[in-house]
């Protein structure tokens, strides 16, 4: 897999790679802005590259470069998008935003060895680290990490999910459900559909195929591991109508945002008409439905008043549930209910 494209952060006069922050939608938002970012190569699975830097203890986003798959690029902070003519996306150029983020930022530079041209790193991967603590936007304090990070155990609870797709970061623990809800499984359902549905539909598939390619993955610089367990993962069938079904995938309740509750994977009996859902926890904690295509757009249908188990598979909010990702579905194909 391609090694992922770097945040650069200017510090002290010296560039680093910026490595997480304890607040990444306060941090920076696309959809803030009016942007919609997609992967613009596989280098870039996020859609864009931010240049931050400290003035004067002062956080700026100075640079962004960023695709959006709908062409549109709205002013930001009085400056026009402008084609770089490299890499297929729009350049920000001398942005100067001043930010009032409050929280702390992880930065690393002198990547190790052993992790180069790995495609997801984080700062167990460098030599060098530093944390830094703003407050409104105003840099109050900094301590040098170096040394304190592993690849199992990154000593810190602020490595979410938005983390890893804005740093690139990917960690050997339960924060590789990521890479597998969102990138991987997205690919296999639409790429090997004959091969991916049969093989997570049988008893405790999901497990043993996602150990399958954590075996697959070894050798290749990914380094994976399987953050599920048998026992973690329920499956069950419903019917959309006489030619077509959905499975719906329980997933381990999730610690961060935008991790599953659930996975609907919807599909005809020829393998065709096929849908990605999932069930998220937002970022304002309640949940979230949302469709990944083929292409990888990542679709919004809204909150779901849901339960976030479902303990009673018959129970009403379930029921609505279901109901409301047939209907979308249904809406999407031409699909009689």
């Amino acid at each position: 897999m391609t090694s992922q494209l770097k945040d650069p952060f200017y510090w002290k006069g010296m560039e680093y790679d910026f490595t997480g922050a304890t607040d990444i939608y306060a941090l920076f938002d696309p959809e803030t802005y009016g942007l919609h970012p997609d992967g613009f190569s596989t280098a870039c699975y996020k859609g864009f590259i931010i240049t931050f830097s400290v003035r004067s203890n002062q956080l700026y986003i100075d640079q962004l470069d960023v695709y959006c798959p709908d062409d549109y690029y709205p002013v930001i902070n009085g400056v026009k998008a402008t084609d770089d003519g490299e890499m297929s996306c729009y350049r920000y150029h001398n942005l100067n935003i001043a930010s009032d983020y409050t929280g702390r930022i992880f930065i690393s530079k002198n990547m190790k060895a052993e992790y180069l041209n790995r495609a997801f790193t984080g700062p167990h991967s460098y030599n060098t680290n530093y944390e830094l603590d703003f407050e409104k936007g105003k840099l109050v304090y900094y301590r040098n990490t170096t040394g304190a990070y592993t690849a199992s155990n990154d000593n810190n609870d602020s490595f979410s999910s938005e983390n890893m797709v804005l740093s690139g970061t990917l960690f050997q623990d339960s924060r590789c459900r990521i890479y597998f809800e969102h990138i991987l499984y997205v690919d296999h359902f639409y790429k090997k559909t004959f091969e991916f549905i049969p093989a997570i539909t049988s008893n405790d598939g999901w497990y043993w195929y996602t150990e399958m390619v954590v075996e697959m993955s070894e050798g290749n610089g990914l380094n994976l591991i399987n953050p599920y367990k048998p026992d973690m993962i329920r499956i069950g069938s419903v019917s959309i109508n006489a030619d077509n079904m959905m499975q719906i995938v329980e997933l381990p309740e999730p610690e961060y945002t935008p991790l599953c509750y659930r996975i609907y994977l919807c599909y005809s009996n020829n393998y065709d008409n096929l849908g990605y859902y999932t069930l998220e926890l937002s970022k304002n904690g309640d949940t979230l439905l949302r469709d990944w295509s083929s292409d990888k757009k990542h679709g919004n249908y809204g909150s779901m008043p849901t339960i976030t188990s479902f303990k009673k598979y018959d129970g009403p909010l379930m029921r609505m549930e279901i109901k409301r990702v047939k209907e979308i579905h249904a809406q999407k194909y031409g699909l009689s209910l």
